[in-house]
């Protein structure tokens, strides 16, 4: 009778009251997310519309186990954090996409239009991931082993390559027409980064363009106006107004700090490079076509650099 009334559904051993109704539309409702069709985005990678590929992977890639297989895997919760400070895969491709969107807006053509990309000081992929579909070369290089040993078992368009700290770069003369470098110039001091510059110039094609990023003013003086900021990079409010003068004076600052990625020959630390200080270093070897101070999360500047 209460089958006929509809006031129950009919399975093939027993009937389901209506107050269960809900969860049986939750599961219709992920079911049915399950089986539609995947955006064209999901495919295509960096190499289609770069709006909807972010979109892609912020929103049906983190709630759809199917779409999340056209996506790049997330790192393991002590690399993520060990390497970013975040601990939860959202958080992670959210960085991700921040510094992506921040990465094209400076660029002066598409990314997916670069034919061999630099990612110099990977990690564990936070902007390498997006680059699924990538029809060119894509190469990850970094001093620390275990995250590139994640690397190169889950993201195979990366080419992973170990280098040594301030050593010549494995790469012959003209290698490639693309740099990124997230949060590497931000923490060597003044002699290595000279050392990379030349590196740098090295490796990369006449044309070839490089996104750099550093801090400058803006995390500065967030650093001494929030002593949440100040306490996370680790430097005293003493040390950081020492870095405040060195700023205005030479336009460069080098706080060293002792992490397992110092080496005998490689000091590591907190780095502060005014605008007018960084056009100066990468200036000797690179034309400077872009500055854009706090593009990554109104913390760390941009600089984009073209190789003569």
């Amino acid at each position: 009778m209460l089958i006929e009334s509809g006031d129950a559904v009919a399975t093939d051993f027993i009937s389901i009251a209506r107050p269960h109704r809900p969860a049986a539309d939750r599961i219709r409702q992920a079911l049915g997310t399950e089986l539609a069709q995947l955006p064209d985005a999901a495919t295509a990678g960096i190499s289609g519309n770069l709006p909807e590929w972010v979109g892609f992977n912020l929103g049906l890639a983190l709630t759809s186990a199917r779409a999340a297989d056209h996506a790049a895997p997330f790192p393991p919760t002590d690399l993520m954090y060990h390497t970013t400070g975040l601990q939860q895969d959202r958080d992670f491709a959210q960085h991700g996409a921040d510094i992506l969107t921040a990465l094209s807006a400076a660029s002066p053509k598409p990314l997916g239009e670069f034919t061999s990309i630099l990612d110099f000081g990977v990690g564990v992929g936070r902007v390498a991931r997006y680059y699924k579909g990538f029809s060119g070369r894509y190469v990850g290089a970094d001093i620390d082993e275990p995250n590139l040993r994640w690397v190169a078992g889950h993201l195979p368009w990366v080419e992973t390559v170990l280098t040594e700290p301030a050593a010549p770069l494995p790469f012959e003369p003209a290698t490639f027409d693309g740099v990124v470098s997230i949060s590497v110039f931000t923490h060597i001091d003044r002699e290595t980064t000279e050392f990379y510059v030349d590196e740098l110039y090295r490796l990369t094609r006449p044309g070839a363009l490089l996104f750099l990023t550093l801090h400058g003013d803006q995390a500065l003086n967030l650093a001494l106006s929030d002593a949440e900021v100040g306490r996370l990079i680790g430097i005293s409010p003493e040390r950081l107004e020492q870095a405040r003068g060195e700023l205005a004076n030479d336009g460069f600052h080098f706080a060293e700090q002792y992490t397992h990625l110092t080496r005998a020959n490689y000091r590591y630390g907190t780095t502060f490079a005014s605008q007018q200080g960084a056009e100066a270093i990468f200036g000797r070897r690179f034309k400077v076509v872009g500055f854009v101070p706090g593009a990554i999360h109104a913390f760390q500047d941009l600089i984009v650099l073209e190789r003569p």
